[in-house]
């Protein structure tokens, strides 16, 4: 089981407390209560997020696509000082392609860390955003990254802003296994904190990145995620326990590997966030 982390700790003392308040009142007043059971705070149903620790935690997914083009990959993304690691990883240590992060025109492995957005083809190419640009640490930035025909460039977003990449190929067809936090081939653990990982059988228009990246809460974030139909869609909004739970109606529930912080602030309830 994922180990629990203090958020996890101080939700647990606070739903014993919260019982303890109520036996009392019954006990003064003769009162019934009833309630729906101490689950999540309102504020963690406004969107929380995982840490990961660069070293061994990851989610592992299903392989929710195996589609070499036409494909999309986005996410919610807080960089620690001296980021590293791939934040999504779609195939094995062989095949499929992934998103990270690690000094300019290098690659997402740990010998590497930095804050330039990076793509990876596995087994053919680190690919980079024209220009080279970074996300900057301690604030919550909208990535994607979008894979079209077979053969064009792919683009990446940072706060809606689109990229294209500075070559272009197609990535080996995604083979046996997928994760966030990490890629299987190297050192690739990420370091960042992640929320609303969703994959996509499409190439999403840079009119429905924008939709997302400039929603302003976590209910309009999830609609417009949704209205583009994600082949999986992980929140990462648990409380603890091994289960990563998909809320695209798909059912490709992933699973904790190691140890992740749990319960930290979504980019819906933390600031600051990037100017739109």
């Amino acid at each position: 089981m994922a180990a629990l982390e203090n958020g996890s700790i101080v939700h647990f003392f606070r739903c014993q407390s919260l019982r303890l308040i109520l036996v009392l009142l019954v006990g003064t007043f003769g009162a019934v209560v009833v309630t729906t059971g101490c689950g999540r705070s309102a504020a963690t149903d406004t969107g929380m997020a995982v840490t990961f620790d660069g070293g061994s935690s990851a989610v592992v997914i299903p392989l929710v696509t195996a589609a070499t083009a036409n494909v999309t990959l986005d996410s919610w993304v807080k960089l620690p000082e001296g980021a590293k690691g791939c934040f999504i990883k779609i195939g094995d240590a062989n095949t499929g392609y992934g998103i990270g992060v690690g000094a300019s025109h290098t690659s997402f492995d740990a010998s590497s860390a930095g804050n330039a957005l990076i793509g990876l083809y596995e087994n053919s190419a680190f690919i980079y955003p024209t220009g080279d640009p970074t996300l900057a640490p301690g604030s919550w930035h909208h990535i994607a990254f979008v894979i079209g025909e077979a053969g064009t460039p792919p683009t990446f977003y940072i706060d809606g802003t689109p990229y294209v990449a500075t070559a272009q190929g197609t990535p080996h067809a995604p083979a046996n296994t997928a994760a966030i936090g990490r890629d299987f081939g190297g050192d690739r653990w990420t370091n960042a904190t992640i929320a609303k990982v969703a994959v996509y059988n499409s190439a999403l228009s840079a009119a429905r990145i924008t939709a997302h990246a400039t929603a302003t809460t976590d209910a309009a974030y999830d609609t417009a995620v949704l209205a583009d139909s994600p082949v999986a869609f992980y929140e990462l909004n648990e409380e603890n326990g091994t289960s990563a739970m998909d809320s695209s109606g798909n059912s490709n529930t992933g699973t904790y590997d190691g140890k992740v912080a749990f319960l930290n602030p979504g980019p819906f309830v933390s600031a600051p966030k990037p100017t739109q």
